[in-house]
């Protein structure tokens, strides 16, 4: 296939990704993996590329680019996507393993798929927040319920209650979402990815 890659790569692509197309696996083991990219693709910041296990050719630029990332522990095919180059694949059918066995286990592919959620998926920090916010309405609407039962003379307590324990839920998961925000925050300024990439000079 390496003819195939440094056709694409002389064409313009500067990241040149092989996906497999089918492979000889367990029912279990694809439903997972499906399970896995599907989660991660409406959920993360940026799609990933199921199949793709970073086998495929890389520019200069893409290898130095992604060499100043500051990443204790990388997930390299959404580093891939996250950077920007121009990036194409190409299917290929890997019918199983020849020989050996794989080396992966169950926590291993866990602790695989921790690190990718966490590293391709900012958003999930702000969840609390959105949950304050929810909170927070809730406590609204639950006064006013507890108003109204106390307009028509009946006992508001259980919902004043209510309204004190969202109010309360509601400020432990807004200040929890700001700690999130903060750690996104010293994430984004501490890896040292690049804020945009160079595409091309025009009259310089």
């Amino acid at each position: 296939m390496i003819g195939e890659f440094i056709r694409r790569w002389k064409a313009g692509a500067e990241i040149v990704l092989a996906v497999r197309a089918f492979e000889k696996t367990s029912w279990l083991t694809r439903l997972i993996r499906a399970t896995g990219y599907g989660l991660l693709s409406r959920l993360g910041d940026y799609p990933l590329i199921p199949g793709a296990t970073g086998f495929g050719l890389y520019d200069r630029r893409v290898v130095d680019c992604l060499a100043e990332w500051v990443e204790p522990q990388p997930f390299f095919r959404g580093m891939l996507i996250e950077s920007g180059f121009r990036l194409e694949t190409v299917p290929y059918t890997r019918p199983g393993r020849a020989r050996g066995v794989s080396k992966n286990n169950f926590f291993t592919l866990a602790d695989f798929s921790i690190a990718a959620l966490a590293s391709s998926s900012r958003n999930w920090l702000r969840i609390p927040l959105y949950l304050s916010l929810l909170l927070f309405v809730g406590a609204g609407l639950t006064l006013a319920a507890a108003v109204l039962v106390a307009a028509m003379q009946a006992s508001p307590w259980p919902l004043v209650l209510a309204t004190f324990a969202e109010l309360a839920f509601g400020g432990l998961f807004f200040f929890l979402g700001l700690i999130g925000e903060q750690v996104r925050l010293i994430s984004e300024r501490t890896r040292n990815g690049p804020l945009v990439i160079e595409r091309e000079r025009v009259n310089f």
